[in-house]
């Protein structure tokens, strides 16, 4: 059936990129392929509690920004530590409620490149106003990985 507002409703067969998207305040985005256990919580450097051990996690890392390429379906996990928040990018017509303690999916795909706001539309306490974050797509695979590469340049020199 074609619906009006043309938006794909299945559910993606492959994960593409996965992440945790973290509500602490303020929104914190971990590109994560890594296994994550609470032993290794450290608030202030490991938030997610990534091992430090396995090989597939050298490569996670936590932005204040999330970034993606276009036309790759994201799926992410949202979880919060304090309140009940509401992940919401408006311009992709997502919105999620994140519940303490637990680790809810959501996915979604971008169909154009840009710089939009994602913005927690939950009033969630006195940092509500810092619940406000940026999203950008990247208009190629290749332009996301090279930000990627920016952002942790001494991993990706040792496999050099």
């Amino acid at each position: 059936m074609n619906n009006i507002l043309n938006i794909d409703e299945s559910f993606p067969t492959s994960l593409g990129e996965f992440g945790t998207i973290l509500a602490d305040p303020p929104w914190r985005f971990a590109n994560r392929t890594g296994k994550i256990a609470p032993e290794y919580i450290d608030p202030a450097d490991n938030p997610l509690g990534i091992d430090p051990n396995d090989p597939k996690g050298l490569d996670d890392l936590y932005a204040s920004e999330l970034h993606f390429p276009v036309q790759r379906p994201v799926i992410a996990e949202l979880t919060s530590k304090d309140v009940i928040h509401s992940f919401s990018i408006p311009v992709l017509r997502v919105k999620q409620d994140v519940i303490p303690g637990m680790r809810i999916p959501v996915w979604f795909r971008a169909k154009e490149t840009g710089n939009y706001e994602i913005a927690c539309s939950q009033l969630c306490g006195n940092n509500h106003y810092s619940m406000r974050a940026l999203m950008t797509i990247h208009d190629s695979e290749d332009a996301f990985e090279q930000w990627l590469v920016e952002q942790i340049p001494e991993i990706f020199d040792e496999d050099e």
